[in-house]
C-alpha cells in the first residue's frame, strides 16, 4: 500500500486481518506492506482526479503519475493500492460528477486507488477482487457467475454492503492464477473507456476471442494455438514490436509454492506489421 500526498496514516495490520477474514472461504490470503508515501504534482494543481475527459485507457493522468512514482525497487508483480483522501471525479465529458466512488482497480490489473476509504476493509477487497481475482461485478455483463441487478445482493462484487463469495468466484479466483489469459481486461463499469480506432486481435485457434472478456485454457499437454493480430485503421504498414508475459502464480494450501513469469520471445521482440498475425511460438513453456 501506498499513501499519496500526506495521506492519512493507515491500521495496515488491521486491514490485512480484515481482508483476509473476507477471503478466508475463498483460501486466498493477502501479505500487505506499506511503502513510503510518495508524492507527486497533480494534474489540476489542486486534487488527485479520477476519470476525466477523454479517459479510454485503464489510468488517467494522476493515476499514472501516482504508477511513476513508486520506487525502482518496487516489483511489478506485486500488487499496489494507493490511498488518497483528496480527490475529485470527473466523468468523460471533464465536468465533475455527483456520484461518489471509493475504490478503482481495472480487472487483472496491478494497481488500484483507494478514495477516502483508509479504514473500509470491504471496498479494499472489492477493489483487489477486480485486480488480484479478476473478477467483475455480480451486475456486470462480464460476470463470472450470474448477473444481477446493482446493490441485489450481499456479494462482495456488488455495490452493497455484503462481503459473501461464491464458489464459481473462488474457483476462478484460483484459475485466473493460472490458466487464464486476460483479453483486453477494460473495466467497462469503471469510468475508463477504451480506442476502438485500434487494438489487437486475439484468435485461439480460428476461433476469435470476443473483446473485454476472459478465456480459459488448458497449457497440458502444451500450451494451445494462440494467434494476435495488431488492427490498426489507418495504416497496415506500421511497424509493431510485440511480446507476451506469463506470470505464474501457484497456490497450494494458502502457500504460494511457485510465482515467476516468463517472456515471449524471451531475449527479443517480435516484429509484426499492422494488421498482420503472430502465430505465437511457446516452444517448451510449461
Amino acid at each position: 500500500v501506498v499513501r499519496v500526498n500526506n495521506g492519512k496514516q493507515l491500521e495496515l495490520n488491521k486491514i490485512a486481518d480484515e481482508v483476509n477474514r473476507i477471503y478466508g472461504s475463498a483460501v486466498v490470503h493477502y501479505t500487505f506492506d506499506e511503502l513510503d508515501p510518495i508524492t507527486i504534482e497533480y494534474a489540476n494543481k489542486q486534487h488527485f482526479v479520477h476519470g476525466g475527459k477523454g479517459t479510454f485507457q485503464n489510468y488517467n493522468a494522476d493515476q499514472k503519475t501516482a504508477i511513476k512514482a513508486l520506487p525502482e525497487t518496487a516489483d511489478p508483480n506485486d500488487y499496489y493500492l494507493f490511498f488518497t483522501d483528496c480527490y475529485n471525479r470527473l466523468d468523460t465529458a471533464g465536468n465533475t460528477s455527483k456520484e461518489a466512488v471509493n475504490g478503482y482497480m481495472p480487472v487483472g490489473r496491478h494497481y488500484g486507488f483507494i478514495y477516502n476509504e483508509y479504514t473500509n476493509a470491504r471496498t479494499i477487497a472489492h477493489e483487489l477482487g477486480h485486480g488480484t481475482n479478476a473478477l467483475h461485478h455480480t451486475f456486470s455483463a462480464e460476470s463470472e457467475t450470474f448477473r444481477t441487478t446493482t446493490k441485489e445482493t450481499d456479494n462482495l462484487m456488488d455495490y452493497h454492503a455484503g462481503e459473501y463469495l461464491n464458489h464459481h468466484q473462488w474457483q476462478w479466483a484460483h484459475e485466473t492464477h493460472r490458466n487464464v489469459l486476460g483479453f483486453l481486461d477494460d473495466e467497462g463499469e469503471s469510468e475508463v473507456r477504451e480506442s476502438y480506432e485500434s487494438h489487437i486481435q486475439f484468435y485461439l485457434s480460428d476461433k476469435v476471442i470476443e473483446r473485454k472478456t476472459y478465456q480459459l485454457i488448458t497449457a497440458e499437454p502444451k500450451m494451445p494455438d494462440i494467434r494476435l493480430k495488431p488492427q490498426f485503421a489507418d495504416s497496415e504498414n506500421t511497424d509493431i514490436k510485440m511480446r507476451i508475459k506469463i506470470e505464474y502464480t501457484k497456490i497450494y494450501n494458502s502457500k504460494t509454492i511457485r510465482q515467476d513469469s516468463v517472456l515471449i520471445p524471451n531475449n527479443e521482440w517480435y516484429n509484426v506489421k499492422g494488421n498482420d498475425i503472430w502465430d505465437v511460438d511457446f516452444g517448451e513453456v510449461k
